[in-house]
């Protein structure tokens, strides 16, 4: 679990939504938009839609934590050399749940570097 300051709120959620930019891969979304103060937060979601039972989609919400947690300080890292901070939210999609924990690590490190939160 990443740490409470680094999480997003509801209303900064809903602030990414309406202004963020969408991102796409085979198993993630993400949304992210570009804030000027403060440490890049993140968020995820698994919806109900897709994911029917509250376990799946803690396990997954769990798993999506786990793969970000150790890219922090690189985000960290690289938000204060190019002075570019993010609120990101990442959304789970069905075929997340056929991932292994190093192959959902690889898919969230992948949607960083194409959104260009990490370079």
């Amino acid at each position: 679990m990443i740490p409470k300051d680094r999480r997003l709120t509801t209303k900064l959620l809903d602030e990414v939504i309406k202004t963020g930019r969408l991102f796409q891969s085979p198993v993630l979304s993400l949304r992210a938009s570009k804030v000027t103060s403060g440490k890049t937060r993140f968020s995820t979601v698994a919806s109900k839609k897709h994911f029917k039972t509250a376990v799946e989609r803690n396990k997954i919400r769990r798993r999506l934590y786990v793969a970000i947690t150790p890219l922090l300080p690189v985000v960290d890292k690289e938000s204060i050399d190019n002075n570019r901070t993010f609120h990101c939210m990442i959304v789970a999609k069905p075929q997340v749940l056929r991932l292994t924990k190093d192959e959902l690590a690889k898919a969230v490190q992948d949607i960083l570097f194409e959104s260009r939160i990490l370079q």
